[in-house]
């Protein structure tokens, strides 16, 4: 951030949010000589670290209580029992200038530790067209969780920036390229782990719908929400080969909720019936069982009841002979 831009950054936060006073705590030292070569007319710069808290407190309370101050230390803030300026400081404006800071700010976050979880993501902010698209989603009081979930909204182009809606449009992606490939992941996939968010990814799935593997993939995810899906239209007398691969209770409910909308959507059904007949003709057989236990699309409930006798009665044969 060269001078223009500080004093830029600066002023608005006097002139636009109207604050008097500012806090500027520079730990790295990296503006340690600019600090009092900055053009902010009107503006009284401070330093902490060459006056005394009780000074400058006095003359901002006291001797200039109209004025506007920049109070600049190269130092962390102090601890709160330390904190002389800290009545001062609670009713001001803070101020940083490292680049995390600065997106913090742009992004209109309320929780300064966030700084850190920004400074791993620095790689998805290096466009400012994903930060613009990014402050578009973004609450104040987003968490670590929130702003990745949001981040993959932003990078998969999902028309909520929540996870079934994340979860589809990287399914329907598999449809948009020449060949459909489930093993091959998409362009999109290829982007969310550039930008290291393919971890946070699996812990949302894993928190939704209960899907862990040691090496999880989209394909495999897809397969097991269909199939729980399936297996949920059922109901009763699951063949094993299908229930081997059924989500737990929570997760099965929740693939329904998401499969339902993916069906229902406008948008994106036609996504859903071209995997759904890829993934029915995976043939995944159950042992002792001659034909392919995975529905198409068309199956009705009926369908889906008659195919699960036909299973059992296949497989007590086999089981007699």
């Amino acid at each position: 951030m060269d001078t223009k831009q500080l004093t830029e950054a600066l002023s608005k936060i006097y002139d636009e949010e109207h604050q008097r006073i500012v806090f500027w705590n520079d730990p790295q030292q990296e503006f340690d000589r600019t600090v009092e070569t900055l053009d902010l007319d009107g503006i009284n710069v401070v330093r902490l670290d060459q006056v005394g808290s009780i000074e400058t407190k006095l003359r901002i309370e006291r001797e200039e209580p109209d004025a506007k101050f920049l109070l600049y230390a190269p130092t962390e803030e102090p601890e709160f029992e330390d904190d002389i300026l800290l009545d001062i400081r609670l009713y001001s404006r803070s101020f940083r200038a490292d680049r995390s800071s600065i997106i913090l700010d742009e992004l209109g976050l309320a929780r300064q530790h966030l700084r850190s979880h920004l400074t791993l993501r620095r790689k998805f902010f290096d466009n400012k067209e994903r930060l613009g698209k990014l402050k578009q989603l973004v609450n104040a009081d987003d968490n670590e969780l929130d702003l990745d979930r949001k981040m993959l909204a932003v990078i998969t182009k999902a028309d909520q920036p929540e996870l079934f809606s994340i979860v589809r449009t990287l399914f329907q992606s598999f449809t948009e390229q020449e060949e459909i490939d489930l093993e091959t992941p998409p362009p999109n996939w290829t982007q969310i782990e550039k930008f290291d968010l393919d971890g946070s990814f699996w812990k949302m799935v894993s928190t939704a719908f209960g899907y862990e593997e040691e090496s999880p993939t989209l394909q495999k995810l897809l397969m097991r929400l269909m199939l729980s899906d399936f297996a949920h239209q059922l109901g009763i007398n699951v063949p094993p080969a299908i229930l081997k691969y059924q989500l737990s209770r929570s997760g099965t409910r929740n693939a329904v909720v998401c499969l339902a909308q993916w069906r229902d959507s406008a948008k994106q059904a036609t996504s859903f019936n071209i995997l759904s007949d890829v993934i029915a003709s995976a043939s995944i057989l159950c042992r002792g069982c001659s034909s392919c236990c995975i529905p198409t699309r068309n199956m009705t409930k009926k369908l889906y009841v008659a195919v699960s006798i036909t299973h059992w009665k296949s497989a007590a044969e086999s089981r007699s002979s």
